[in-house]
């Protein structure tokens, strides 16, 4: 663990201060309606004060109706300049200026964390302002007539050492737990945030190096309490001195394939017998994410929309929405190709033969390719004059597939766990939108080989069967807006799956039983 006295000592100072938004929106707003000296430091006087009580206060806090509470207190501190402003604007005093505008800000501040935390179930971290300004409103007309009298600099320094004291006592604390991680279970231990991130991140470290993924990506999900994806498996990377992009981190948090900002991704596929995520970009960009970071495979085929994998994983498949089909070995080197007749095409399956893919024409049908040409398919159903198919899957096997159209339909073709005759229900399933361009990408859930697929929002759908009966199952989560989801994983960290979004990011998605039985539980 690389880990120096100044990370723990900037992760201390994040603990007392816990909201810099509020310096970046209060601050100025003070300079600006403090018309005096004397009114503005005993306002940073009082801010600081209110800090520093924040910083003391226990874990507790951060429960959304802790949070609400602290909010109401507010309100009705901060009514009192707010109802004086409303009646005598013209003979507001200076002091009653700064409360109002101040408390005013913080007051929407918090509101806005409490409902956040509330809509994602996440921690709220608006309580401590919140806490900070109630301090400000009870100090400052105290503080104000101190100032005035030119006795205030005693008060600033006082407050200045007393801030500095605690941060230093933090860091040392935090210094020492983290060379003794095991005192870290320790009660007092839940007065520290970060400091459970930190313990995750070693224990991550430990799995990953007996080769224990799952306990390892559990572990690593506990740093999500130190903040979101990008900043948590930045400071993991940090501390452990993995590349950002570095397996488990991608896998436990999702992360972001290294393409430009101006362009998508439009595809992907579990590599499993390389350990390795494949991800097909604009212009053909194909990407292998491993353990040791990304690894560009270059550009096999520059108008590629979809890659797929032989199941052996000795093949990568890549197709053009012409209908060009280009196959490579593991490492991106041409092995052969072929032009599939004139038409509009979808995406691409590996089979149980690593010269053998499935190419799906839009309109649903579909070809049979291999290195001694192409071949339709036929016996089943298409769409005359439409093009709704977005997606196909092949059975371990070779002898069926299903093919997914962008309204949630899903087709079962030959030999098949799930029949037509066990799709009746569908329409009325909830999982079906008719005439809406929705469902983007389909597989084989394990351990039954079962269809599940996703949508644009990043909603896990999945069809059962059980005993002859039928059943659907899915999740609306995470509800991603935008950018889209592109593509679904499986198989890469048990009771994970990992949806793909057009902007390069990879998100996990928990199962919580409801899709694959008897999976992770949380």
């Amino acid at each position: 663990m690389h880990l120096s006295f100044g990370d723990v000592l900037l992760l201390a100072f994040e603990d007392i201060v816990n909201a810099p938004v509020l310096f970046a929106i209060l601050t100025p707003c003070l300079v600006y309606f403090s018309r005096s000296f004397p009114s503005l430091g005993a306002a940073i006087s009082g801010l600081g004060i209110g800090l520093l009580a924040g910083s003391l206060l226990p874990q507790i806090v951060e429960n959304p109706w802790v949070a609400l509470a602290a909010a109401i207190a507010l309100s009705a501190l901060c009514w009192g300049p707010v109802w004086k402003w409303a009646r005598n604007r013209n003979r507001l005093t200076e002091v009653d200026t700064v409360l109002m505008v101040g408390s005013a800000l913080v007051l929407l501040f918090s509101i806005i964390c409490i409902l956040y935390s509330w809509y994602t179930g996440q921690r709220s971290w608006g309580v401590r302002p919140v806490v900070a300004v109630i301090v400000l409103l009870v100090c400052y007309r105290r503080l104000s007539p101190v100032f005035a009298q030119g006795k205030g600099i005693r008060i600033a320094k006082g407050i200045a050492v007393a801030g500095a004291m605690i941060l230093c006592a933090r860091g040392m604390i935090w210094y020492g737990q983290y060379h003794t991680l095991s005192s870290a279970r320790s009660p007092r231990a839940d007065f520290f945030v970060n400091i459970r991130c930190l313990e995750a991140t070693q224990n991550a470290l430990v799995y990953l190096e007996n080769g224990r993924m799952q306990e390892a990506v559990g572990a690593l999900r506990e740093c999500l309490i130190g903040g979101g994806p990008e900043t948590v498996s930045a400071r993991v990377a940090r501390w452990s001195g993995l590349e950002p992009t570095a397996l488990p981190l991608i896998l436990a948090f999702g992360g972001r394939v290294p393409v430009d900002r101006r362009t998508h991704v439009y595809s992907s596929a579990w590599d499993c017998a390389h350990g390795r995520i494949l991800v097909l970009g604009e212009k053909g960009k194909l990407w292998a994410l491993t353990r040791s970071g990304a690894e560009n495979l270059g550009t096999p085929l520059a108008e590629a929309i979809a890659v797929t994998l032989s199941m052996d994983g000795s093949q990568i498949g890549l197709i053009s929405e012409k209908g060009r089909v280009f196959i490579t070995d593991h490492q991106g080197k041409e092995l052969w190709k072929l032009w599939l007749p004139e038409a509009t095409y979808r995406d691409m399956a590996g089979t149980e033969s690593p010269d053998r893919f499935l190419a799906l024409r839009a309109d649903g049908a579909v070809y049979n390719v291999t290195n001694q040409g192409s071949r339709l398919l036929e016996g089943y159903p298409t769409w005359k004059d439409t093009e709704p198919a977005v997606s196909i899957v092949s059975t371990p096997d070779g002898k069926g597939h299903y093919v997914l159209d962008r309204f949630g339909g899903v087709h079962p073709r030959g030999e098949t766990v799930i029949r037509y005759e066990d799709l009746k229900g569908q329409s009325e399933s909830g999982h079906y939108w008719p005439e809406r361009d929705t469902a983007r990408a389909i597989l084989l859930a394990p351990p039954d080989n079962e269809p599940m697929y996703v949508d644009r929002f990043g909603g896990l759908h999945s069809i059962v069967k059980k005993d002859g009966a039928v059943s659907y199952h899915g999740n609306a989560y995470p509800p991603l807006d935008e950018p889209v989801v592109v593509d679904v994983l499986a198989g890469i960290v048990p009771g994970l799956f990992h949806i793909l979004c057009e902007d390069g990011r990879i998100v996990p998605v928990p199962d919580y039983g409801w899709l694959i039985p008897g999976g992770k539980h949380e």
